[in-house]
């Protein structure tokens, strides 16, 4: 399977940003899935060491021979490019620099919108755009793909701060109401408790619609995008 490794990859990059997220000086999660963080099972320092070390191994294994081998050079090093912007300070890192730096601070809802497109929907639109990548998708196929993945993103954050509001700490894993705690700008407290549930809804709806216009006969996605819209944790 030749996004194998680049989906691997991305769990790497995705795995050492939830161990820097739930740092101290970060959110300060003492748990995680329902398990100690990083920091609280070790260390400060090895948790650090840990998440610098998987955003490193990503892309020795989106460089490796074996990747080479499968995707070819051009491919290999499109998804290096991809990958390196969506966690860097364009979107990932960057997101959660505008996250951290106004805590305490109003966002207006434009400026809270584009830092989730950074925070977020930037490493999903780099797990979408691999896979386009993987698959040899055309330019109409890559770009109705990266509307998904952009309209997923949006969802998938107004889920989250659903759930950190509202949400059964025994099913998160680890303590809920911690955005409030840090006064954090989320789409709960721009919009409220069922603003933000009918707008994560409506992100949904225009998901699905996209997605049946890319691949209408791929039911295993749609269930996924359905799946990540009922979550519970």
């Amino acid at each position: 399977n030749t996004a194998l490794l680049p989906a691997c990859a991305l769990e790497m990059v995705h795995s050492y940003s939830l161990i820097h997220d739930d740092l101290p000086c970060m959110d300060d999660d003492d748990m995680r899935r329902g398990k100690p963080s990083s920091h609280k099972k070790f260390d400060e320092a090895t948790a650090v060491l840990a998440g610098d070390g998987l955003l490193t191994l990503a892309f020795e294994t989106l460089t490796s021979d074996e990747s080479v081998n499968l995707l070819g050079h051009k491919k290999a090093l499109e998804c290096v490019k991809v990958l390196s912007k969506g966690a860097g300070e364009y979107g990932m890192i960057g997101g959660q620099t505008i996250d951290v730096c106004y805590e305490n601070k109003s966002l207006t809802k434009e400026q809270h919108s584009n830092m989730v497109a950074m925070k977020t929907g930037a490493l999903i639109k780099a797990a979408v755009h691999c896979g386009c990548i993987c698959a040899g998708a055309d330019d109409i196929q890559t770009s109705l793909a990266l509307d998904f993945a952009e309209k997923m993103g949006s969802a998938f954050q107004m889920t989250d701060d659903l759930l950190d509001a509202v949400g059964e700490q025994e099913l998160m894993g680890k303590p809920t109401q911690s955005d409030l705690e840090h006064n954090k700008n989320t789409y709960i407290s721009l919009y409220g408790v069922e603003e933000t549930a009918l707008m994560s809804s409506n992100k949904h709806t225009e998901a699905v619609a996209v997605l049946k216009q890319l691949c209408p006969e791929n039911e295993l996605l749609l269930y996924m995008t359905n799946m990540l819209s009922k979550r519970k944790y």
